[in-house]
């Protein structure tokens, strides 16, 4: 299979969902926001897979997913998700080889939001919001790997909000997650490679803000944002990796949690400018070599707020980093 894909998107790409109950909603509440500006896959079976694909989210885009609730009564339990994707391209191949390049530019708007008001909740509440300005998966088995990856951000941001208040609740998460660049590779490989270059120079935020009065089992804010991410994971013997991140756009991350009184509750944002990580299989006699350059310009940023009248227990955390690189050799389950 030869692949050469080529997507431009100029205009506004845009997912909205709301929903409005003033009574019972039922067993579950459930609504999920979805966009995407470009997307590909490329792979075929027991064969060779080669190609590029070329995507490009022009000044003046718009990639918005945005999740809107407004339950004045009650449900047993409620999921709602916003998901946000300027570009993303996925190699999946198995029994044969790729030899792949994508590359992505990104100089629009791509933004996820999760907000609203729930009534009471009796079981489980689940909020999560995601945002990824360019995005490069690979899903290979039993081939052997050779994946190439030029990635680029110039817009006005990258941002993923959840702000929602919740009246009565038991077991709360709201999870907000923003990502510049993005390339995740999961092999079984005699030999995985990859070469890797991204700059982000978009601002990137990510925001939970949580209000709860009451709730009676674990409530947590998460919030989580990276300007540039790498992983390469073999569970073969061989990892080839070479990256270059540039991290020149603020991340600016904040996880808060506003209670009257509850159980347990938690509150963590992590902020990272640059992050790579490389695996190999130590069952298979694996080794890594491995070539790395990562540069922060800009401003890395982690807060996490917690204000309540009583709780059980109470926990908060951030960190802040603005280079991270990890190689190791571990069990093929890794």
């Amino acid at each position: 299979m030869h692949v050469e894909s080529d997507q431009e998107v100029q205009g506004h790409v845009e997912a909205t969902v709301n929903a409005q109950v003033s009574g019972y909603a039922g067993p579950y509440l459930s609504t999920a926001a979805s966009a995407t500006g470009a997307s590909a896959t490329a792979g075929t079976c027991c064969a060779e897979t080669t190609g590029s694909s070329l995507q490009t989210i022009q000044s003046g885009a718009v990639v918005a997913a945005d999740a809107q609730t407004q339950l004045s009564g009650s449900a047993d339990s409620v999921s709602v998700d916003s998901s946000a994707v300027g570009s993303t391209t996925g190699w999946e191949q198995i029994n044969g080889s790729v030899q792949s390049w994508t590359g992505q530019v990104n100089s629009g708007l791509t933004s996820a939001s999760n907000s609203g008001h729930l009534g009471t909740v009796y079981g489980n509440t689940g909020l999560s919001s995601a945002a990824v300005a360019n995005n490069v998966t690979g899903d290979i088995d039993t081939s052997s790997t050779d994946i190439g990856v030029g990635q680029e951000t110039y817009g006005p941001a990258t941002n993923a909000v959840v702000d929602v208040s919740i009246g009565s609740g038991a077991d709360i998460q709201g999870l907000a997650s923003g990502v510049g660049n993005n390339v995740d590779v999961q092999a079984v490989a005699s030999d995985a490679g990859m070469n890797v270059t991204q700059r982000n120079d978009a601002p990137l935020n990510a925001y939970t803000d949580l209000d709860v009065a009451n709730w009676s089992g674990d409530a947590s804010a998460t919030a989580y944002g990276v300007g540039n991410s790498v992983v390469l994971s073999n569970g073969g013997p061989s990892v080839a990796l070479w990256t270059d991140q540039a991290s020149n756009g603020d991340v600016d991350v904040s996880a808060g949690f506003t209670g009257g009184a509850g159980g347990y509750a938690y509150t963590s944002a992590t902020a990272i400018g640059n992050a790579v990580s490389g695996y190999a299989c130590d069952t298979c006699g694996g080794a890594i070599t491995a070539t790395n350059r990562q540069i922060g310009s800009a401003r890395v940023q982690a807060n996490s707020t917690t204000v309540m009248g009583r709780a059980q227990a109470v926990a908060a955390d951030a960190s802040a980093i603005g280079n991270s690189a990890t190689y190791r050799v571990v069990g093929s389950g890794n």
